[in-house]
């Protein structure tokens, strides 16, 4: 019963039981070349999943942690270390992409770090212009959230961009953020700028995403990645 030298992969030579490699020979018991080089293929599939992991793990730049997609709630909760994948203090910077509507009245969406609703906790600025230029509110507030977005309750295509920065280390973490609301007036097609910091130090674990307002998030698509160096 011959072996090849490298993965050890039966073959028959002359004085083998016919059909040995195949079926196992006469006797039924000698090596199967099918069996044996699906065990070397299982072996290397193994070691490919072990690399891709390794690569995923170590790489530099912005890098995907997750993206989901939720409808009809008042707020929803984004696992910034995916399930323990990247824990906590990974990532120097967080972004976070979000595409949406609200459920009715056209309202503010909101962010909160670490699900934890203490009071004055997070400081946010904001300015929200019409498309004819017009500033149509603006503000600073310390409360439970920030403000990421003013978005429509009746027009799907809203959109938010967040940028979370400092978030490798227990700190008072800085945010900026755009939105928009897309209509058919100028009065009514609104952008958001929205600024802050929280007035705590939190190591950034999870993000919570929800309304300022009574009306639930009707869709929302959500995007997560972060930088690492």
């Amino acid at each position: 019963m011959p072996l090849t030298p490298v993965y050890g992969l039966p073959y028959e030579a002359p004085g083998d039981q016919p059909l040995h490699s195949l079926t196992g020979g006469s006797s039924g018991t000698e090596p199967i070349l099918a069996e044996a080089v699906e065990t070397e293929l299982a072996r290397i599939d193994n070691d490919i999943a072990g690399l891709v992991t390794d690569i995923e793990e170590a790489a530099l730049g912005w890098v995907p942690i997750g993206a989901g997609e939720q409808s009809n709630v008042s707020a929803f909760v984004i696992d910034v270390t995916a399930g323990g994948k990247y824990p906590a203090g990974t990532f120097q910077l967080l972004r976070l992409y979000l595409r949406g509507q609200m459920d009715g009245t056209s309202q503010w969406v909101s962010l909160n770090i670490n699900d934890s609703l203490t009071s004055e906790s997070h400081r946010t600025s904001w300015l929200l212009y019409d498309a004819d230029g017009t500033l149509d509110e603006n503000g600073i507030f310390d409360g439970t959230t920030w403000r990421v977005a003013f978005w429509s309750g009746s027009l799907i295509g809203n959109v938010a961009q967040v940028t979370l920065y400092a978030t490798d280390v227990p700190a008072f973490v800085s945010y900026e953020a755009t939105g928009t609301m897309i209509a058919a007036g100028a009065s009514a097609s609104r952008r958001s700028l929205t600024w802050g910091r929280l007035n705590e130090n939190r190591l950034v674990s999870s993000l919570r995403v929800g309304r300022i307002g009574s009306e639930n998030i009707s869709s929302c698509r959500w995007w997560l990645e972060g930088w690492r160096i």
